[in-house]
């Protein structure tokens, strides 16, 4: 059923309609108590709020500040500390202005420059030092420094990421310095180098595995090119018999169509 109230058509049952808040747009059917008609809303806008409302809100979401505590006189762990940043070609290195009145110093990676750079390491006093793990250029470096006694330690890049702004080396170096100083590189693990020799070895090993196998498709795939189906006739061309047939082929095709091997 379809009637009007004040000029607004409903459809429904026919209730009494009473206009209680103006202000929100919502009209009363009936008398608020009959079901499914309780509330009508007539206009789309949401409930308007007045600004002694907003403010409660407001406070209610704001969260409360947290003491913090900052300790501004934090002590350096470690005075005899250094930093290095290790690149292919050069290295640079920091001790600190309080050990040496040249801090940060640049050296080549030669044997002789490195057992130049440790000997003014351990003039400066330097016990410990702190370097990326920048591809394999820091181990002949880092093998030096412990055969005379000095600590390495071996610290992620992405722990040691630098502030924002312009990069150099020699910021770098001093930066990593500043870190190990205050204690706040932790340091990789690095086995012992026994198991690092041992380590070394497996490693090659499985290269050479792996380099084998490649080595092999590409035997297989220059003798069907020439139309040698051997990979068809023996279940592995790198046995004795393989192998003795492949090298009558490339022995024939070097010294001449009348040479065999026997």
């Amino acid at each position: 059923m379809c009637f009007r109230s004040y000029g607004r058509p409903y459809i429904g049952v026919q209730y009494p309609t009473y206009n209680l808040a103006p202000e929100t747009g919502a009209w009363i059917i009936g008398d608020g108590e009959s079901l499914p008609f309780r509330k009508f809303p007539l206009r789309v806008p949401g409930l308007r709020h007045t600004s002694k409302q907003l403010g409660d809100d407001m406070r209610k979401n704001e969260r409360k500040a947290t003491p913090m505590r900052f300790h501004e006189g934090l002590q350096q762990l470690r005075k005899d500390a250094g930093g290095m940043d290790i690149g292919a070609t050069e290295i640079w290195v920091d001790v600190g202005v309080g050990n040496d009145p040249e801090p940060v110093r640049r050296f080549e990676t030669f044997t002789a420059d490195l057992n130049r750079m440790t000997e003014w390491l351990m003039d400066c006093g330097i016990k410990t030092v702190v370097m990326e793990s920048t591809s394999v250029y820091w181990i002949p470096a880092c093998q030096i420094l412990e055969d005379k006694g000095i600590e390495v330690l071996l610290a992620n890049p992405r722990y040691a990421k630098n502030v924002s702004g312009r990069k150099t080396d020699a910021l770098d170096c001093q930066w990593l310095r500043t870190l190990h100083c205050y204690g706040l590189l932790p340091a990789s693990f690095r086995p012992a180098r026994e198991i690092a020799s041992l380590r070394s070895y497996l490693r090659h090993r499985q290269m050479l595995i792996e380099y084998a196998a490649a080595h092999i498709q590409h035997m297989q795939k220059a003798m069907t090119q020439m139309n040698l189906q051997l990979h068809h006739v023996l279940s592995d061309i790198t046995g004795m018999t393989g192998m003795r047939i492949i090298r009558a082929i490339v022995l024939k095709a070097i010294t001449g169509p009348n040479t065999y091997l026997r």
